[in-house]
């Protein structure tokens, strides 16, 4: 009760109750366990489905499935002469393509 406008007894101001702290750790733990899933079972699992696809189909999936690895990078234009000159550049394979 405040007495005054003074706060006493209670809760202190910004600590957790009980069922923040427990869903706290929940979190944590499951965290945890979709983490071990994904880059373990998940990625072997990723790559037999892979192979089973062949020419577009595999291509369309790798691509996509390099995006997470390797963020796609974003357009770049330079001013010049008449019209904006845009030059995409992507590396690939330790190699550099620009076009």
């Amino acid at each position: 009760m405040a007495r005054n406008g003074i706060k006493s007894g209670g809760k202190v101001k910004g600590s957790k109750n009980k069922v923040t702290i427990a869903k706290e750790i929940l979190h944590d733990s499951l965290w945890d366990k979709v983490s071990h899933k994904v880059t373990n079972e998940g990625i072997d699992r990723c790559w037999d489905e892979m192979s089973k696809l062949e020419g577009r189909d595999y291509v369309m999936s790798f691509m996509q499935f390099l995006e997470y690895f390797k963020p796609k990078l974003q357009r770049t234009t330079v001013e010049g002469g008449e019209k904006p000159l845009q030059m995409q550049v992507f590396k690939v394979g330790g190699q550099t393509i620009q076009f």
